[in-house]
């Protein structure tokens, strides 16, 4: 799988939508509720303007779009991620391709040294894609009801593309 990285735009309100609403992403999100076509779309415009976020997609010559990757800058030295990778492509690796593809473009571009994850604790494809990037855990705690892990990478701990 060849995977190429971009910035995302207006044009991939669709798949991210889908796989937003897809069963398996809406059980392991922090918030398991469908979202609604408009609310998306005023979710992804919020996004797409918002100068402390890079929302990033990740596409494959095979498969088209595979991922998308949000990093949220929260204060002058860190930034927290959130990925969906496309149901097609899931347990292939993609997930970890994708945020170590994405990590330096991100870190760069925010102006940030550490990236941080709330991972629900069941969801253990996305703890195995962070820690293939690098990410380690810091602590372990309640977040809407679930057992989450806290997960962090410092700039001198990242594996490079």
């Amino acid at each position: 799988m060849t995977i190429a990285t971009r910035l995302a735009t207006g044009q991939d309100a669709v798949p991210i939508w889908e796989w937003r609403n897809d069963p398996v992403t809406r059980q392991n999100s922090l918030g398991t509720d469908g979202v609604q076509w408009e609310e998306h779309q005023s979710w992804l415009k919020r996004q797409l303007t918002d100068p402390a976020v890079r929302l990033y997609m990740l596409d494959d010559q095979e498969h088209g779009p595979v991922a998308q990757v949000r990093y949220v800058r929260h204060d002058e030295s860190c930034a927290e991620v959130h990925i969906t990778v496309a149901p097609a492509v899931r347990g292939r690796g993609v997930g970890t391709r994708a945020l170590r593809l994405t990590l330096p473009l991100a870190m760069w571009s925010l102006q940030v040294s550490r990236v941080t994850a709330l991972i629900k604790a069941d969801n253990k494809a996305s703890l195995r894609a962070f820690g293939g990037a690098g990410f380690v855990v810091e602590q372990e705690r309640e977040f809407r009801g679930s057992r989450c892990v806290v997960l962090s990478l410092d700039a001198r701990r990242m594996v490079w593309p």
